[in-house]
């Protein structure tokens, strides 16, 4: 009595074929959101950045942070860290070389970069320096930040706050240099 006919197996299929089938299906999902979290670990290890690993796996950052946290994993990648210090450290070298009497123009030369690369060091340096003169761009440095825009796809977070995907990245990037200098002025 160990094995079933041909028409008992139809049977038992017939039946309870629907649960295997969902056994089935969980176990295939299950294995993809083990490998798609591999993938991300193996992307960040390398270095990349959460937007390099949305282009690169065409998900949202959500569902890859979603995967950082829940393996203990710093969002973000060294690498990132140092670009962050460049850049700030390239915008207040250029606000010296322009307290110091140099143009826009010498400024770019003695740099090497355009003069609207130049133009938007300035501005940065100023705003890293004190944020409170511009607040509409502080404004949106806090909300970009905001739990209820971080849980959204990019692009829908730039919908909700109104603002260009350029724009929402800018605040990101500044959310990450006015945090590190002026940490109590994002506090809400």
């Amino acid at each position: 009595m160990g094995s079933f006919h041909g028409h008992q197996r139809a049977f038992l299929l017939a039946v309870h074929g629907h649960k295997l089938l969902a056994i089935d299906k969980r176990a295939a999902k299950a294995a993809a959101e083990e490998t798609f979290a591999a993938h991300v670990l193996v992307l960040h290890k390398a270095g990349a950045t959460i937007s390099a690993m949305r282009r690169e796996l065409g998900c949202s950052d959500s569902r890859i942070k979603r995967v950082l946290e829940l393996n203990g994993v710093d969002r973000i990648p060294q690498q990132n860290h140092a670009s962050k210090d460049e850049r700030l450290v390239r915008a207040q070298r250029a606000l010296r070389l322009q307290e110091g009497g140099y143009t826009r123009n010498e400024i770019a030369a003695k740099m090497e970069c355009s003069f609207e690369t130049v133009k938007a060091m300035l501005k940065d340096a100023k705003f890293y320096a004190d944020p409170w003169t511009d607040v509409e761009r502080l404004y949106l440095v806090r909300t970009s930040r905001d739990p209820s825009v971080t849980i959204l796809s990019f692009d829908a977070a730039a919908t909700k706050l109104q603002v260009t995907p350029s724009k929402l990245k800018s605040a990101r990037r500044d959310f990450s240099i006015v945090s590190s200098l002026h940490p109590n002025i994002l506090e809400s």
